[in-house]
């Protein structure tokens, strides 16, 4: 009984793409888990403005005040998981442009 088996040689371009796919989604995640932990501290914001909550947000009609570092993470963090997202699409291509290639070869 003759078995079909495909064996996947591990070049360096299928393991660099590899590794920054996953690096990739991990800092896509972190992105995304950041992005919820900082709502939530702007739905827990102070409506009074405070030595350190004086950055005055709309939050549904009612004014409330975060830190600068909540508003600098606000414009911030989408922008990182944008990039983020565009780097997982563009090696997630590398990665299977990589592989198909390593298929195509022949093997010894």
């Amino acid at each position: 009984m003759e078995r079909n088996v495909v064996k996947i040689r591990l070049t360096p371009s299928l393991a660099i793409s590899s590794v920054l796919l996953a690096l990739a989604f991990v800092g896509m995640l972190s992105f995304v888990i950041s992005w919820f932990l900082l709502m939530g501290r702007i739905t827990s914001a102070s409506p009074k403005p405070t030595a350190e909550h004086t950055v005055p947000y709309n939050r549904h009609g009612q004014t409330v005040y975060i830190t600068q570092l909540d508003e600098d993470l606000r414009f911030w963090l989408p922008v990182g998981g944008t990039v983020c997202g565009a780097a997982i699409f563009g090696f997630a291509l590398w990665a299977r442009i990589a592989w198909a290639r390593e298929l195509a070869r022949p093997q010894k």
